[in-house]
């Protein structure tokens, strides 16, 4: 399996990449080891039970979430007011938690995933905005104009670390 270091702590502790997954009984433990969890939401998907699974083990091991919905109605497009009333539905009968993973999912505004070229690519930097640490300082190459490829501006963590993401 591959490894990937931590990139919170300067530790020897290594997370196993989700990419990984080869057993699904395994997915709580990915989903722990996970620094953020970007969940893609569309109809259907809080009927998956493994859906479920990793959204509500990414609430149990306070992973922060990015949520992502649909735009395009033959992709599965969602509101959220519909997302929110799929998520409850999905959650009636759970003994607890199920406002927790609802607060959670919705406590930013999911990100509009469009499917037009240059609003997909500031979905994309907003997603990559999302994901890098806070701390982290970002600077877009000539913004979403850039037709070519497009990177954030390397930033070197105290762990040593570097995120440096590219959306073409």
């Amino acid at each position: 399996k591959r490894l990937r270091r931590d990139a919170d702590s300067a530790s020897d502790r290594a997370r196993p990449l989700a990419a990984d997954l080869d057993d699904i009984s395994s997915l709580e433990v990915y989903v722990a080891a996970a620094y953020r969890v970007l969940v893609f939401i569309s109809d259907g998907y809080f009927q998956s039970k493994n859906c479920m699974r990793e959204l509500r083990a990414a609430v149990a091991h306070e992973r922060p979430l990015i949520g992502v919905i649909e735009t395009d109605p033959n992709h599965g497009m969602l509101t959220v007011d519909e997302a929110m009333t799929q998520l409850v539905h999905a959650q009636r009968g759970k003994r607890s938690g199920h406002s927790a993973v609802t607060t959670a999912l919705f406590a930013d505004e999911p990100v509009r995933w469009e499917r037009v070229r240059v609003f997909q690519q500031l979905a994309v930097r907003l997603i990559a905005e999302r994901l890098i640490p806070e701390q982290a300082p970002m600077y877009a190459v000539n913004d979403i104009r850039l037709r070519s490829l497009r990177a954030f501006e390397r930033h070197k963590l105290s762990s040593g670390f570097t995120h440096h993401v590219y959306a073409s």
